[in-house]
């Protein structure tokens, strides 16, 4: 009896531990099966995270990180199913990895190459050697070997499908990547120059502008102070910081200001302070430094303007400045802190000359990342307009081709058709001897309407002065603006608030090689005025011809809106050249923050 109770009890179990191992089995196959099923997810999850980064971080480690990330992405895609996963979801997560680090690696190179730029600071602050034509002849190699790199991976973001998850971040990154091939580009084109810019081989003088763009005048804004800076043999020997109203008290007789400047501001006497005032900076840079000449004793051989974004830039990518008496000064406090100091001061000068002091003298060392930054930021002003450079008494052919230097002259025709030139530009300036530009928000409205024989236009214009304040240093936007059209526009009327303008109260000229029409207006706080101007030109009578309009944003003016809209005959047959324009029925039209020069080419066939 004891025996079969033994093997009853033995044969139970063998029964519990033979059943088990199915439990065991099935636990190991449902971990597997969520594997199988989460790894391309998981895998899209370290692609989001990595772009992230890749966009917000600002450490040189952050590519290197991301690039072995996207590396080992790439290769375990295949793995588990995750690739068929992303194809299911319409795009591959092999390509999307291998952008990853393509994009890495060219901002690992990006870093390297600031790291072979900083000897050119260290050479102008003394601190270093001074460059060689070979280290030149390098860093133009290298530069145009990044350049090529660059090219391809634009190339590669092409071809990012829509369905990609990470497609929103990638296009951010996409941006990126094509400021940063822009950067590339245009900086190598001006290497060649860069012996005669850094004066490697003889004693220079530069003069360094600082525009006043919260009273907002024609190349960027009130000459407010400026810097004289000896260079020899690439070395910065000295640095003089001057205020354009201690200057002006130097000059010696009475020189006759332009009648523009006259009727605008009532003045009988044309000083430093004002000598920008016209819309060509190479010719606003002679008469700067004819006047520096004149009130100094010191002929500047190259000029550069840069206004107060400029200045509140490098405060954010360099960092805040301690200034006696005013305390912390950073991009977000730089304008409330003005403003404060203006309520206890007349002028402005001590001021913004005491932030670029305290950026000259700072000793906090540079990084990669911030020179990689500040190329961004050179680059992106100059192609703004919002930094100028022109050099009086040397040629560098890299700055006009580039469009650096300022120059405001008719463009040429862009066709082998014949070309209907048309132009557009606006110039603010602010002669209320206040600071109210920046509470200005202006919005733009070109309606052109082409006809049989002619283009009809339109410009309306709304100024909203936002500022609150009636006080000085705001109180009421006081314009002046000019506008310039080519010579064959025939202005038909101007209205302010629908009420139109006596030919008496505004004037026609020309500058330039443009026809210029000046008018005054005036917005008093938490005001709007509404400025219309209408105007016409005859068309080519070829059976076909290139229609081409160019728009240039304003130095100092930063947040203008501009919206345009081209209508057309029924018959006729009309092709743009920009994929940016949206295209309806015998109809183009466009909007866009005014930040930049527009081009817009259309390509007509007239049919009678």
């Amino acid at each position: 009896m004891s025996n079969q109770k033994f093997l009853v009890e033995e044969f139970i179990e063998e029964k519990r531990n033979t059943s088990k191992f199915p439990k065991k089995y099935f636990s190991k196959l449902f971990k597997i099966f969520i594997l199988l099923f989460l790894w391309g997810w998981i895998l899209i999850f370290v692609s989001e995270i990595s772009l992230y980064f890749l966009i917000t971080c600002q450490k040189n480690i952050c590519p290197r990180l991301v690039g072995v990330v996207a590396f080992y992405v790439q290769k375990s895609s295949p793995v588990l199913g995750a690739e068929f996963l992303s194809n299911q979801l319409g795009f591959s997560m092999t390509k999307t990895a291998s952008l990853l680090m393509a994009v890495s690696q060219s901002r690992n190179e990006t870093y390297s190459l600031a790291k072979k730029i900083l000897p050119i600071l260290y050479m102008l602050t003394g601190s270093g050697q001074t460059i060689s034509s070979q280290q030149i002849a390098q860093l133009s190699q290298n530069i145009n070997e990044l350049n090529n790199k660059l090219s391809f991976v634009v190339i590669d973001f092409t071809q990012i499908s829509s369905k990609d998850p990470l497609a929103d971040r990638l296009l951010k990154i996409e941006k990126k990547i094509t400021l940063q091939k822009n950067v590339v580009s245009q900086s190598s084109q001006l290497v060649s120059d860069l012996p005669k810019l850094l004066s490697l081989d003889k004693k220079s003088t530069y003069a360094i502008v600082f525009l006043d763009n919260s009273e907002n005048r024609g190349t960027g804004g009130y000459l407010d102070s400026l810097a004289l800076i000896s260079i020899d043999n690439g070395k910065i020997l000295d640095i003089q910081l001057h205020d354009s109203y201690s200057l002006d008290r130097q000059l010696r007789g009475q020189i006759n200001p332009p009648d523009s400047l006259k009727l605008a501001t009532g003045e009988t006497s044309w000083y430093l302070r004002d000598a920008n005032w016209g819309v060509s900076f190479p010719e606003a840079a002679q008469k700067i430094a004819w006047f520096v000449e004149k009130e100094s004793g010191i002929y500047p051989d190259l000029v550069i303007s840069v206004n107060l974004d400029t200045i509140t830039s490098l405060l954010d990518t360099f960092g805040p400045v301690d200034i006696p008496g005013l305390g912390n000064v950073s991009k977000s406090t730089f304008f409330n802190k003005y403003l404060e100091y203006l309520k206890k001061n007349t002028t402005g000068s001590s001021f913004v000359a005491g932030v670029v002091q305290a950026m000259l003298i700072r000793k906090t060392p540079i990084s990669k990342i911030q020179i990689t930054n500040f190329l961004y930021l050179l680059v992106s002003q100059l192609q703004e307009k919002q930094i100028s450079i022109y050099p009086n008494r040397f040629s560098a052919p890299a700055l006009s081709a580039l469009g650096w230097s300022g120059d405001f002259v008719p463009p040429f025709c862009r066709s082998i058709f014949p070309c209907q030139i048309d132009y557009y530009y606006s110039q603010d300036n602010n002669v209320g001897a206040n600071k109210v530009s920046p509470f200005i928000k202006k919005i733009t409205h070109l309606d052109l309407k082409f006809e049989n024989s002619k283009l009809s236009t339109v410009v309306k214009i709304i100024y909203e002065n936002q500022n609150k304040d009636s006080a000085w240093p705001l109180g009421t936007f006081k314009n002046y603006v000019r506008f310039y059209f080519p010579t064959n526009v025939i202005p038909d009327s101007i209205l302010i608030d629908q009420k139109p303008i006596l030919k008496t109260n505004y004037q026609i000229s020309t500058e330039s090689g443009f026809l210029v029409l000046s008018a005054p207006l005036s917005v008093p706080p938490l005001s709007k005025k509404e400025m219309i101007v209408t105007y016409h030109q005859q068309l080519p009578k070829d059976p076909r011809f290139h229609y081409q309009l160019d728009l240039p944003n304003q130095p100092g003016n930063l947040n203008d809106s501009l919206m345009f809209t081209i209508t057309y005959p029924k018959n006729w047959y009309v092709v743009s050249g920009n994929k940016f324009l949206i295209a309806s029925e015998r109809r183009f039209s466009y909007n866009t923050i005014h930040s930049g020069y527009e081009k817009i080419d259309l390509d007509i066939v007239p049919y009678k």
